[in-house]
Order: structure tokens, then sequence, then C-alpha cells
């Protein structure tokens, strides 16, 4: 069992964790290289394009939610603001400030809807920022953590971070843990227990299914589920052949031979991106190597709820449109999103505003209910 101690402003907490319990359901991977748009999606999908307005222009997407009414999308690297846009796409209003006042963020890096909130951490002033819908600031709170990712759900914040940030002895170890919504509160925290397996923290490795938060654990090929502040074993992973040929015992002890593996070797990692449907589990992850997270190394895995198998797809080939395609990055409702840049649309798709700004496409598509996965294996 390991102690992590955790200091804030306002209160000093510590919370233990030790590994949980439990078994896993082993998800045998097989490989599709390439596969028709249409064996995957029930009918042709809708596009959304997100019309920057000339003074807002989005060069980058890092986090994007759906209200009843709006689209909320975070560029924390360019623009640095949140811009939100109707459902059809037309630029509404933007919101936020750069500075170290009250209500202002030094370097914003995620976002989350609770109830009539948006909430945006800042991993420059180490402080946790609350919005109306409308974009108005409501409230900071100090958390003194550096947030890779987060969610609300259920007067609780699940937050994904650093163990400490001060300490950079710890700083590379992520732990998951249980904020009360006002953050006066540590409720549990999990997973402080390893040197190197699992603790990479890379966006979309948390996220909400009917009330219940999905986690994966990178490199260990690990899926858990969080649910009423108790963490549960889900899956685990078998990718074959390209799963890491050594243990997580292994990883630990010899951090050269880790390294060594993760750049020269054909191995999948970095699980991301985690989505669910009533039918479906999927995510994405990388073949690595030494183009470490280059797009072309990019799989989404599929599994079908009630079956042992999950399919690893490389690449599916639009053949319902000349749209390109992007492996989905988050849900609205009972639909997958992805995000399509400019960059990959036919140029008579283009409907920039402006030499200043930058079009994103969002594709809303929802899951067929029967995939003939199977017979595209190994092709």
């Amino acid at each position: 069992m390991q102690a992590c101690l955790l200091l804030l402003p306002f209160l000093i907490l510590t919370a233990c964790s030790s590994k949980p319990d439990g078994t896993f359901k082993t998800l045998k991977v097989e490989y599709i290289e390439n596969i028709p748009l249409s064996e995957l999606i029930k009918t042709e999908a809708e596009y959304i394009p997100l019309k920057s307005a000339r003074n807002y222009p989005i060069k980058e997407i890092d986090g994007i939610l759906f209200s009843d009414t709006l689209i909320y999308a975070l560029d924390s690297r360019v623009l640095k603001k949140v811009v939100a846009f109707d459902h059809s796409g037309n630029f509404k209003f933007a919101f936020g400030t750069l500075g170290a006042g009250i209500g202002e963020y030094g370097m914003p890096s995620a976002i989350a809807l609770y109830e009539d909130e948006l909430h945006l951490s800042d991993n420059g002033n180490f402080s946790l920022l609350k919005y109306g819908l409308d974009g108005q600031f409501r409230e900071e709170i100090q958390t003194g953590l550096w947030i890779s990712e987060f969610l609300s759900l259920n007067d609780h914040l699940i937050i994904h971070s650093p163990i400490s940030f001060v300490d950079t002895a710890h700083f590379g170890l992520n732990t998951l843990r249980v904020f009360s919504s006002d953050y006066q509160r540590l409720e549990s925290s999990f997973f402080p227990y390893t040197d190197v397996a699992g603790n990479s923290c890379y966006p979309g490795q948390i996220s909400i299914f009917n009330n219940q938060v999905n986690f994966l654990r990178s490199y260990v090929d690990e899926v858990w589920t969080l649910k009423d502040n108790n963490v549960t074993p889900r899956f685990k992973i078998d990718f074959g052949k390209y799963a890491w040929p050594i243990t997580e015992e292994e990883m630990n002890n010899d951090e050269d031979r880790f390294t060594d593996l993760f750049i020269e070797e054909d191995i999948m990692s970095v699980l991301h991106d985690v989505n669910e449907t009533d039918q479906y589990f999927l995510f994405k992850t990388y073949m690595t190597n030494a183009n470490f997270l280059a797009e072309e190394d990019e799989w989404m895995v599929i599994h079908e709820k009630g079956t042992n198998l999950a399919y690893a797809i490389h690449n599916v080939v639009n053949d319902l449109n000349d749209q390109a395609f992007r492996f989905p990055k988050t849900t609205w409702g009972d639909d997958l999103i992805s995000i399509i840049p400019e960059k990959t649309l036919p140029s008579t798709a283009s409907l920039t505003q402006n030499s200043d700004s930058q079009l994103f496409m969002l594709m809303r598509y929802e899951l067929k209910p029967k995939m003939n996965l199977p017979r595209y294996v190994g092709r």
C-alpha cells in the first residue's frame, strides 16, 4: 500500500489506496486493416460545420461538450478560450480570459458539464473555474492540482492527475481521485501504486456511461469501472502478438527496457478516447514505434457487449460519401462524434469564413446494431 499526501491551500488530506481486488473479463483482439464505413454505421452521417467567428478562430479542439441547446469547444493551446455554437454549428459566443486574477486562467486544460454549469480546469493557476451555460463566470476553486482530465458526476468531481505536482519525483505517478463537488472533501483515491505501468495521462482515459465511470490504464491494457466510490475490474485487453512482452512488475523494475520496447517494438499501448453505447464499448490506441502517436499508427478497438472478442480497426474507408473519417472522440446522446479538421476535407466542403479561421466538421453517427466484423479480419 502506498500513501499519498495531498496539500491544498485550504485543507490537508491524506488518502490511502491499495490495488482493488476483482476479476477481469478478457477480450481477445482480432485485427482489421481496412473496413468500409457502411459496415459500421446505420445510415449516412450528419455533418455539422463549426463556423468560427472572425475574432475567435478555433485552431485546435481539445475538448467538446453538448448541452440541450449548445456545443462547447475548448481550444486550450492556440485560442485559449471556450467557444459556443448552436446545434447547427453557428457561432454564439466565446468566453474565458488569460491572467492570474479571480475568474482568469493561465493554462486551460479540460472542460466538463455539471447540471447548469460548465467547469474548466486551469493548470496555470491550479484552479477549477465554474461558468454558467451562458459563459458567465460564477466561481473559482483553488485545487493545487495539475488536472489531466476530470468529470463531474452525482455531486462528485472525478479527477485524473499526478499524485503531486510539487514533488517532481512523483509527478509522473498518476492517480484517480473522487472529491465532493465543492472540492472540500477527498472521498477516495485509486491507482497510485505503480511506478511506470498504467500511469500515462492521455485525454479520454475516463468517461461516463449510465452513471458509471470507465477508466483506462494504458500499457497494462486494463479497463476499470468506478461507481459509488469503488473501483472494480472490467476488461483485460489481450492484444495477442502486439501485447507487451514483459509483465507490469518488469516494467516497473526495468524502466530502460520498458522505454526501449516502447520505441523499438510494434506494441499496442496508450488506450484513450473511451466511448460506450448500449451495445458497444470502444476506444482508441496506438501501435507504438519510433513515430510514437503518429496519426497513421492509430487504431480503433470495438467490443460488442456479450462477447469475448474485440476488433482493432486500422483504417475506415468512407464508401458513403467523399468526406474524410476520423475515429470517434466522444458521444452525443446515443450517437458518436468524430472531429474532422478542414485540412482533411475536400475543397468543395470548406466553409471557412476568413483566412484566419479553422473549420472543423463534426460527424455525428450511430453504430449498426449488428456488424459483420469477422469478415474483415486480416484484411
